[in-house]
């Protein structure tokens, strides 16, 4: 699992560096750069508790695979792309493929872990998308200087049909205590007698939708019965609002203020993949103190921090450091956060509670990215990254509860009959 999401990452690390850069090459606003971010989240806040209603109900290691195959066929498709809206339209569905494998496998590792060994787990994941980043710019920036942007999409297809083929081979056991369908790794989809007689296909589609819709209540229905996971939820949606208001403007940070140019912005991918690394390493040692959700304050708090000191800073290096700090937050915020929904939510709800509660995020996103480029045009960029800052204390403040809180094992309602 772990080369499959190794490699899957390491192409999603090239395309958005690539399509970045390009973007900015093209229209270079922050408000352009804030419509191409809110393009590559979109499909997560519209399609993903749709996704996740079948990823309860398919094998999770061949939906992975599927959604890493189209990646491959998108990132191709970019690189005959010259003008915005091709960009645009293929960037969206490159983030429709990348929302199906990264959630499939995200709802396989519970499968594979014992609970006990759900956050070491995760914080080895994180190690490996840690990995990605760090090599992803320099691999972005070699190509970048010898072929182009397009060399570097190239390459990210590669990357994606390697791990499709390494998503393929990963296999598992049930986990303890857990039998009949339930105890299989992959939930298959319940079998069907066929159309009814005097049925249309019109009627059976009908009825077809009105199963996932009823099955994706359900999830939704179970994350906000438990308070643990809600206020997990919550937090999490605030601080990605806060990240997406400035993620876009990167660019526009070192290309105006820091006086270097925004392929630099490789440079701070690094940075930040290495605080990831940090993060991984220093998660469970944390946990022992505060408990899994506990790491989801801790989190918030470097983030937020980080975003105060980004509104004020007048040289490059300087950004560096703030990367590590950034990088270290996010992989305890998102460890955190995921081992709590891995320890809580039942196996059969697994798809469906990720990605409805990452969908929130999303939603999120849209708007903050939106919102962020827009006041950045009007009021500048650093006002952007004090506002997100404060959004992030704010989380913080918010979360401080979920210290020492250990969520237990609590069963949500059965699965819904179609």
């Amino acid at each position: 699992m772990w080369v499959s999401r190794l490699l899957a990452y390491l192409g999603d690390q090239m395309v958005g560096i690539c399509m970045t850069v390009r973007v900015f090459r093209m229209l270079g606003t922050g408000a352009a750069l804030g419509t191409f971010y809110v393009v590559r989240v979109l499909p997560s806040a519209l399609l993903g508790p749709v996704i996740g209603v079948f990823i309860d109900a398919s094998d999770r290691r061949i939906l992975a695979a599927a959604g890493l195959g189209l990646s491959s066929v998108f990132a191709v498709a970019l690189y005959y792309s010259g003008t915005v809206t091709p960009v645009l339209v293929f960037s969206f569905f490159a983030a429709v493929a990348s929302t199906v494998f990264g959630h499939s496998l995200r709802s396989l590792l519970p499968e594979v872990i014992e609970k006990d060994r759900l956050l070491n787990a995760n914080s080895i994941q994180s190690g490996t998308e840690s990995a990605a980043r760090l090599v992803a710019p320099a691999v972005s920036a070699a190509l970048l200087a010898i072929a182009g942007t397009s060399g570097a999409l190239l390459a990210a297809a590669c990357s994606y049909v390697l791990a499709a083929v390494a998503a393929l081979t990963i296999g598992g056991r049930p986990r303890r205590g857990e039998t009949g369908a339930t105890a299989s790794v992959f939930v298959q989809p319940a079998t069907s007698p066929g159309p009814r007689r005097g049925s249309s296909p019109a009627r059976e589609f009908g009825l077809a939708a009105k199963a996932t819709g009823r099955h994706l209540v359900e999830g939704l229905h179970y994350l906000v019965g438990q308070r643990t996971l809600l206020l997990v939820t919550l937090v999490v949606t605030l601080v990605m609002f806060a990240d997406s208001s400035v993620s876009p403007l990167f660019t526009i940070l070192l290309d105006k203020h820091l006086k270097v140019p925004p392929e630099f912005i490789g440079y701070l991918s690094s940075g930040y993949g290495a605080g990831l690394l940090i993060g991984a390493v220093a998660g469970p040692w944390l946990a022992k103190r505060v408990g899994e959700p506990g790491l989801v304050p801790a989190g918030a708090l470097l983030i937020g921090i980080q975003m105060l000191v980004y509104s004020s800073i007048s040289v490059f290096w300087a950004a560096l450091p703030l990367q590590l700090v950034c990088g270290a937050g996010f992989a305890l915020l998102m460890n955190g956060a995921i081992t709590a929904y891995q320890m809580v939510v039942p196996g059969r709800l697994i798809g469906r509670a990720i990605s409805s509660s990452a969908a929130m995020g999303s939603m999120a996103t849209v708007f903050a990215a939106k919102a962020g480029g827009a006041v950045a045009d009007w009021k500048g960029v650093r006002a952007v990254f004090f506002g997100a800052g404060l959004v992030s204390l704010f989380a913080t403040a918010c979360s401080l509860r979920l210290a020492r809180e250990r969520p237990g094992e609590v069963e949500g309602p059965g699965l819904i009959s179609p």
